[in-house]
């Protein structure tokens, strides 16, 4: 990403007004917050979630792309229950 972004001009958008964004979007990346709860054990995915629902439902043509930490095994549950919706974990570290 970091070759692509030096390297090329692109066409970026930034925003918070989701419909607008996804009128004409080719990728969604989501970076939302996904605090751990210690009580049960498990982060909130609830932001990132919503983003991908989202994005499904207004442009499932459109891949969303998640830069958020996230549990194992929450991609595949969330292609099974948002289908048809393409959606792919990209971590923020190596």
């Amino acid at each position: 990403m970091e070759h692509l972004l030096a390297e090329y001009t692109l066409d970026l958008t930034a925003t918070t007004a989701v419909d607008a964004a996804l009128d004409s979007a080719g990728y969604v990346i989501v970076a939302a917050l996904t605090k751990y709860d210690v009580e049960t054990d498990k982060f909130n995915t609830s932001s990132v979630e919503a983003v991908i629902s989202k994005a499904a439902a207004t442009a499932p043509q459109t891949a969303t792309i998640a830069k958020s930490t996230i549990p194992v095994g929450f991609f595949d549950e969330a292609r099974q229950r948002l289908h048809p919706v393409y959606v792919v974990f990209s971590p923020g570290f190596p």
